[in-house]
């Protein structure tokens, strides 16, 4: 299927229901399957190694799709235009599924930027923008209280990136996960972004407003229904052609792009959108 989308670079990050690509946690599964048989432990083994060789391997390379592991990215077209991509499959746990992390657990921060009762266990920790510009940010859940909300209301986003993401403030950040959060909006930073994705405060005091004075504005992306039917997608221009383009490192445009509802059924539409990107 990604084959045969016409576009020069096909980027795919995994997420929780990627199991086959989560070997640490086949291994775990495999250690606590006591009762499970010597071959479906060896089936379980060879299917981890498969569903990577297809991704990393020839096939998927000669189709322009590229397997995002956690960390940084750089990409560069035949237009010239380069950008930098920091991509992670990982969510805080949630039933036992695929590339999880505690809810205490901070994998997106270095340790001097973690809340203060975090734990950090960052091995990719996202850079600060002054130290390395990512233009685009590719992770499987959301940021906390950024399109988010469950069909109970409750924000169940991860406060420990969106501290992250206010550090490093991409021009787009795509996520998926919760299904019902589907949508985009336009964040604006406040010019103090920098001192408040610093400041040390419990994860409590971060959630219950200690990120907002970081947060200029937020506005949503407003979809047309009939539109969006016909055309099968969301388009969102923010290039300078549109006459509105981001404001690269004081704007990012947020978008939770899960095509599954909240009933599994895959009929949120896709969002292409529209950058401006360097030129090398």
């Amino acid at each position: 299927m990604l084959g045969s989308i016409d576009a020069e670079l096909k980027l795919v990050v995994a997420g929780n229901h990627d199991v086959s690509l989560d070997e640490a946690f086949c291994a775990e599964l495999r250690k606590s399957a006591l009762s499970r048989s010597t071959h479906e432990d060896s089936y379980a083994a060879v299917a981890s190694q498969a569903a990577r060789t297809m991704w990393l391997g020839k096939r998927a390379r000669d189709v322009g799709v590229t397997y995002l592991e956690e960390g940084m990215h750089q990409f560069k077209l035949r237009s010239g235009a380069k950008f930098t991509v920091y991509a992670s499959p990982y969510t805080s746990f949630f039933c036992d599924w695929a590339f999880p992390y505690a809810a205490h657990e901070d994998r997106f921060n270095p340790s001097s930027a973690s809340l203060s009762d975090a734990d950090n266990i960052a091995h990719n920790p996202i850079p600060d923008r002054s130290d390395n510009v990512i233009d685009i940010m590719v992770t499987h859940g959301p940021p906390f209280d950024r399109l988010d909300r469950t069909d109970t209301g409750d924000s169940v986003g991860c406060p420990h990136l969106l501290r992250a993401t206010m550090r490093a403030r991409p021009r787009l950040h795509c996520f998926g996960h919760i299904h019902e959060g589907w949508g985009a909006e336009r964040v604006r930073w406040a010019a103090d972004a920098d001192e408040v994705s610093h400041v040390a405060q419990s994860t409590q005091e971060w959630k219950t407003g200690g990120y907002e004075r970081g947060i200029e504005s937020a506005e949503r992306i407003s979809v047309n229904r009939e539109k969006m039917l016909t055309e099968r997608a969301v388009f969102v221009d923010l290039s300078k052609r549109s006459g509105v383009a981001l404001e690269a490192g004081g704007e990012t445009l947020m978008v939770n792009a899960a095509i599954m509802d909240v009933q599994y059924s895959p009929t949120n539409a896709a969002w292409v959108v529209s950058l401006d990107s360097p030129v090398s």
